[in-house]
């Protein structure tokens, strides 16, 4: 078999596997749109299980203010974190958003504009805003 055949093949079976994915990640977006928080923390909740980067940082938000489920800083920042890890800038900003409140852990400046940095690095401008006004 020659290696394009091999590439578009290999490609192929990943786009494959990640449509699922993805699947849920769109109807939850579709049903968080809605107000309809139910469905979007159980679509949202299956693609993060896919590992759909996008979908734990939904869950981290719905967990922060309370969507569909009562507010919980502690896990809302595991979801962020989860995001964050994987290099998903809201995701970063939103864990230094955490840090500098305190909600969920403990107050830290240093860890706030250490994960803001990670996200303005990439452009990401809410985080860049975030770094200006910690100044």
């Amino acid at each position: 078999m020659n290696r394009f055949l091999k590439g578009g093949l290999l490609f192929a079976m990943l786009t494959a596997a990640a449509a699922p994915a993805m699947a849920d990640y769109e109807a939850g977006r579709t049903a968080y749109a809605k107000g309809d928080y139910a469905t979007a923390l159980r679509e949202f909740s299956a693609a993060s299980a896919q590992g759909m980067v996008k979908a734990e940082n939904g869950l981290g938000v719905m967990y922060e203010r309370g969507l569909g489920v009562a507010p919980d800083y502690g896990r809302a920042m595991a979801w962020y974190r989860k995001a964050a890890d994987s290099g998903f800038a809201p995701a970063q900003t939103s864990v230094g958003y955490l840090y500098a409140q305190g909600l969920g852990v403990q107050k830290d400046y240093a860890q706030a504009m250490a994960w803001y940095r990670k996200a303005a690095d990439q452009g990401f401008a809410q985080a860049q805003n975030n770094i200006g006004a910690m100044y």
